[in-house]
């Protein structure tokens, strides 16, 4: 009996123990043959990246231009069949996405070198590129070649494009093929002055973050890893182009100021949109602000430099300004860096305009600090901060303590006609405040529960 007892009070092995530890090992099996697949497409997607570099970049120099223009170009359709075969054929949709959306990213250096073709015809030399990038090189092919090659291209690489986008960001398809081909068409611009380089690439980059964060980003299909890789991808002509401008010509201000600009739009608008973190974004989207200075004074600098207002430097209007104004635009396009933005376009114009105000005298840099002391108080009462009433109170306050000095000259020079105007401003304060002192209280008290409000 004790035997028995003590038999059964072991513990023993709870039933279904076993089936659990095997579901338990087939889900750990089906996790990582699932994630093997995946695995081995990126490593063959980037095999077929660097297969693509080698083949523009390794032992076809001197090959004829037609010939390694439509080499590359039957690489990029080969890859577009695959996709079209492996999902048509084989019913396996990620291969087919896989090799779709290589075949459409390869589509910006098709242009890139039907470009330098345009460009070589019309000017009738070989384009220029430096020794290192020779895939870019090409000579005149003829009119009739040109244009049959130009026709073929957009024919084909249309729909290319299209169905890259339709396998990996489907309603969207249309739109984003249009802006994708758009894009890509600047690149055959055959105009090379850094002036129209620049004013092209300004617009191309504000058409595409325009549509970007008013069309693409609402879209939920659009906010998945796929879809911001296609979003991403709208964007290498513009990268493709700027390249070029830089490896063209010399470094000039125009150039920076698109350089930085891009820089900026990356970090203000690109990098938040692939993260859901508050701090990462608020992050991304203040280190914006010190290319979208660069960028600011690259512009401004040449230009205030030649131009004086009143006799004064007009650094301060024509770099500033501008600036904080563009800052303060951005503030109220983000939910996330708003008030900080806000914080600090009004701090520097302050500031820049009370220095100038101190160390540069005239009426104009004083009058300057006072309106824009003025602007910053009463658009705090628009967005309710009190930061920014407090600092544009401030400002008012230290102009108008500056403007004490050509007050008293004004009163030394004209005394009686002073003391008589002070006399009848302060007999008609009295009356007004005897009258409306308790109108005046009740402002007063409302406004300070107003403030109370503001953030």
């Amino acid at each position: 009996m004790n035997q028995d007892s003590a038999l059964e009070q072991l513990p023993l092995p709870e039933a279904g123990a076993n089936e659990q530890d095997e579901e338990g090992q087939s889900a750990d099996e089906r996790r990582i043959w699932s994630r093997l697949p995946q695995l081995l497409r990126w490593i063959g997607g980037l095999s077929l990246a660097g297969s693509a570099i080698t083949f523009l970049l390794g032992g076809w120099m001197d090959a004829a231009p037609l010939i390694r223009y439509y080499s590359f170009f039957a690489l990029t359709s080969a890859l577009t069949l695959a996709g079209v075969f492996c999902g048509l054929k084989l019913k396996e949709d990620k291969g087919a996405r896989t090799f779709l959306s290589l075949g459409t990213a390869f589509i910006p250096v098709l242009f890139c070198q039907l470009g330098a073709i345009v460009y070589a015809q019309i000017k009738g030399t070989t384009s220029q590129f430096p020794e290192y990038f020779e895939v870019f090189q090409f000579s005149p092919i003829g009119t009739s070649l040109l244009i049959l090659t130009l026709v073929a291209a957009f024919v084909l690489l249309t729909a290319y494009a299209f169905f890259g986008f339709s396998a990996m960001a489907r309603p969207a398809a249309k739109k984003l093929t249009a802006l994708y081909l758009l894009a890509n068409t600047a690149l055959l611009v055959p105009l090379r002055d850094e002036l129209t380089v620049a004013s092209m690439g300004f617009v191309l980059l504000g058409l595409l973050a325009y549509f970007d964060r008013k069309t693409f980003s609402k879209s939920s299909v659009l906010r998945t890893w796929d879809g911001r890789a296609m979003r991403s991808l709208l964007f290498v002509p513009f990268g493709l182009l700027l390249l070029r401008s830089v490896l063209l010509y010399e470094t000039s201000n125009l150039l920076v100021a698109l350089f930085s600009a891009s820089i900026a739009t990356l970090f203000f608008f690109g990098l938040p949109q692939a993260t859901n973190s508050v701090a990462w974004k608020r992050f991304y989207q203040h280190l914006s602000l010190p290319p979208l200075a660069v960028a600011c004074i690259s512009i401004g600098f040449p230009i205030a430099d030649r131009i004086r207002i009143f006799g004064t430097d007009s650094y301060f209007l024509l770099l500033v300004m501008p600036s904080a104004l563009l800052v303060i635009l951005l503030s109220h396009r983000t939910r996330e860096s708003g008030r900080s933005f806000r914080f600090i376009a009004t701090a520097t114009a302050i500031s820049v305009a009370t220095l100038q105000m101190a160390n540069v005298d005239g009426l104009f840099t004083a009058l300057t600090s006072l309106l824009v002391a003025i602007g910053c108080t009463i658009y705090s009462y628009t967005i309710r901060e009190k930061i920014v009433l407090f600092m544009g109170l401030a400002g008012t306050g230290l102009s108008l303590a500056y403007h004490v000095s050509y007050a008293a000259e004004l009163y030394r020079n004209n005394l009686w006609l002073s003391l008589a105007a002070t006399g009848v401003a302060v007999i008609l304060a009295a009356s007004y405040v005897e009258r409306n002192w308790q109108t005046l209280l009740a402002q007063g008290k409302g406004f300070r529960r107003k403030l109370d409000d503001w953030n």
